[in-house]
This record gives structure tokens, sequence and C-alpha cells, in this order.
């Protein structure tokens, strides 16, 4: 049983979390200061400060986010809301089909199976779901409402073998070295703990904010991951899905004018969106990998 440690005002931390919590530099654990609401590491004395909304932030030395720690410490979050200006151009009035929707039934499967304990969503793009919301662990590298923990993937503010499960979806492919966040997650997790990986292979690149740098195969992940024992592993979207996402972004970028383009992207988008019912049958065929363009991966930490 976790060991109870008190939450201060200014720090919005749970008992379970504060108590397997790691400086990310020596991974010793991490004690409250109460009077000043921080996180101090008693090995090498690093204080580890909170934003204004009692978030910890929690960069490695090495991180390349390190510089913006101090900035990010001054960063109140709540709710987005997305600008007037925007919103004729947002998803609502294009259709939805994500590299998730393909993994839906693996994805419950991994859900259902989690062993008890805490889980990381190790870049906070998933919502806790709406059971046991209390295990679920958002980590990202900037602050947001979604956000527990602000942190670099690639030093996680853990200490050894606390996690019960790891997820991840589309992280990995913006990662400086994800060979050694793949190993800081095999290093958190609990014997017998689960890993559950969706990636991209085929996919424009993002907005250059996110810094876009890996693309992976099935051997790709499994060069991450196949120390631990594979329970799933198979194609996440497939070559429709590509196709659609491939052209959105090249009319985005190819029409002059943002009312033309977006019209065309429109006109495209919906044009397409019946062929991209033909993914699930395209990916149960024999040849499946050649046709994927993300992949997912189920794994489980030797006991």
């Amino acid at each position: 049983m976790a060991p109870s440690v008190e939450k201060p005002a200014g720090l919005c931390l749970s008992e379970r979390l504060a108590a397997i919590l790691a400086c990310p530099d020596c991974r010793c654990g991490l004690d409250v200061d109460v009077p000043e609401a921080v996180l101090v590491c008693p090995s090498c004395g690093r204080h580890y400060r909170t934003t204004p909304d009692g978030t910890p932030v929690l960069f490695a030395r090495d991180s390349e986010f390190r510089e913006r720690e101090a900035a990010f410490c001054d960063v109140a979050t709540g709710s987005k809301e997305v600008a007037p200006s925007k919103r004729l151009l947002s998803v609502r009035r294009l259709p939805r089909t994500t590299p998730y929707r393909l993994t839906k039934h693996a994805y419950e499967q991994a859900m259902q199976a989690l062993p008890e304990g805490m889980i990381l969503n190790l870049g906070s793009g998933m919502r806790r779901p709406d059971r046991e919301p209390e295990r679920w662990i958002n980590l990202d590298i900037r602050p947001s409402a979604n956000c527990d923990i602000v942190s670099d993937a690639h030093w996680l503010p853990f200490q050894d073998n606390v996690l019960s499960s790891v997820v991840s979806a589309n992280v990995f492919e913006y990662l400086r070295d994800p060979f050694q966040t793949a190993a800081e997650v095999k290093r958190v997790l609990q014997p017998g703990g689960t890993v559950y990986i969706n990636v991209a292979f085929i996919l424009p690149l993002s907005t250059p904010d996110y810094h876009d740098r890996f693309r992976f195969t099935r051997r790709g992940l499994l060069s991450l991951f196949g120390d631990l024992d594979i329970l799933d592993i198979g194609p996440s979207s497939g070559p429709v899905m590509a196709l659609s996402m491939v052209l959105d972004r090249l009319l985005d970028t190819a029409v002059p004018g943002r009312l033309p383009a977006y019209a065309m992207r429109w006109g495209t988008a919906w044009a397409l969106q019946p062929l991209k019912y033909l993914d699930p049958w395209i990916l149960r065929r024999d040849r499946q990998e050649l046709a994927a363009a993300g992949f997912y991966l189920v794994a489980r930490k030797p006991a």
C-alpha cells in the first residue's frame, strides 16, 4: 500500500501520485515542501515548482525543454476554446475517421486487461475513462487542462516498477530518442505491467511546433518493445485514410486562399469518406502490413 503523503495547498497532487514520483535526474523519491508548495529531491537537492494551477513541472537537467521550465511555471491552464476565426475550419465540418478507429477493439481489450495500479497516459492525448479516473496520470511536455504532470518522456519522473500500465498514442513519432523513452517506459512498469502503443507510419507532417522525427513499421515497434511479451501487434490505420490525410494537407498548402482551400478540402474529404470503410477489410487480408498506415502494439513486462 502506498504511503500517505500530505497534499499541500498549491500542489495538484494525489497521495497515490505523490508516493511514486521521483527526481528525473537521480530517480530518488521526492519530498513535499508544504510551506513552499514545491517538490524537493533529498538526494540531489533540486526543487521542482508547479504551474499556478498546481501541476508539477519535472524536467531533467538534460531535457531540451528545461529552458522552458520557468515559463511553464507561470502558465495558468483551463478549458481551451476555439477562436471564432477558426471555427469554420475546425473538424466539426469535416468527416472524422482517425487512426484510432481501426484499433478500437484492440484498445478496449487492452484497457479491460489492465492490472491494478496507476496508469500513465504518455502524451495526454487520451481522456481519462469514466471508470476509475483516479488511476490515470496524464503527462505532457507543456501545461494544459488535461495534464497532471509536465515532464519529458525521455526522463520519466517516476520511481522504478511503480506503474501498472503505460498508454501512448501518436507520441513516439515526435521523440528525440524513442529508444530512450521505451527504456524509461519499461523501467517504470511493474513486472506484469502492460504497455499500449499506437504509432504512425504514413502520416503528413504536423504543424512545425511538433517537430516530427520518426515513422514506424511493425518491425520498428518491435525494435523498441520486442524484449517484452508481445500480446498483440498489427495495423492501426489503412491506405485510404492515409490518402485522405495526404490530400487534405496538399489542398491546404497548395490551393491559394483560405476559403478556396477549405472548400476543396471539404469536397475531397467527403468524397473519400465512403472509401475509408474499405480499410478494415483491406487490413484483414494476408498482406495487410503492406497497406498499413500505422501500427499498434500491446505488450507485457515479464514478471
